[in-house]
């Protein structure tokens, strides 16, 4: 522990910078990589009809499941950083406190605020995390001709509302507990 204390890093990007590389720049690259290769292993299917507009309509089509992968990511980021402190503060159950806590929480917030929208967070947040995943279609541009202005404005839907607000206030608590844990010398 010692060691890792003496290296001139500071404790938030200690903090930030795995977790923006484990769960958004690697994970990122990766669909990208595969995206760019689903376009050139497609490329039969395209190529004898490539004009100006469908060239352009294909870089819209990777810029936009890109973009899907990318927001995706953010939203299911708020998992991980709670599975991350759970795992910080109990360590061994840390994990299983979380998954197990999580809806007996939402239960009895369910029951305290009688049955208010936003005491159902578990299933507000299921429903934007699989909405951008359900209901966005860039990649089945070939298959059904999708209207992608209407895609990217559906895509936009789902990261211009109060859930996505949530899900940015979470990972951000989630990250000041992290970064606190550290400064006092406990890491998950």
């Amino acid at each position: 522990m010692a060691f890792w204390r003496s290296l001139p890093v500071t404790d938030s990007s200690a903090v930030v910078v795995p977790v923006l590389m484990n769960a958004i720049v690697l994970p990122l690259m990766a669909i990208m990589t595969a995206l760019s290769l689903n376009l050139l292993l497609s490329a039969p299917l395209w190529i004898g009809d490539l004009s100006f507009k469908l060239g352009f309509d294909l870089l819209l089509v990777y810029i936009g499941g890109s973009l899907q992968a990318a927001f995706t990511l953010l939203w299911f980021l708020p998992v991980v950083l709670l599975l991350a402190v759970g795992n910080s503060l109990v360590r061994r159950w840390g994990i299983a406190i979380v998954l197990i806590g999580t809806p007996i929480l939402e239960n009895m917030l369910s029951r305290l605020f009688n049955g208010h929208p936003y005491a159902n967070f578990l299933h507000i947040y299921l429903s934007g995390f699989s909405g951008i995943q359900d209901n966005v279609y860039f990649l089945t541009y070939f298959s059904e001709q999708a209207n992608l202005a209407l895609q990217f404005t559906s895509l936009l839907r789902y990261l211009i509302n109060w859930p996505f607000f949530f899900v940015l206030l979470s990972c951000t608590a989630c990250l000041y507990a992290l970064i606190w844990r550290r400064k006092h010398g406990q890491t998950a």
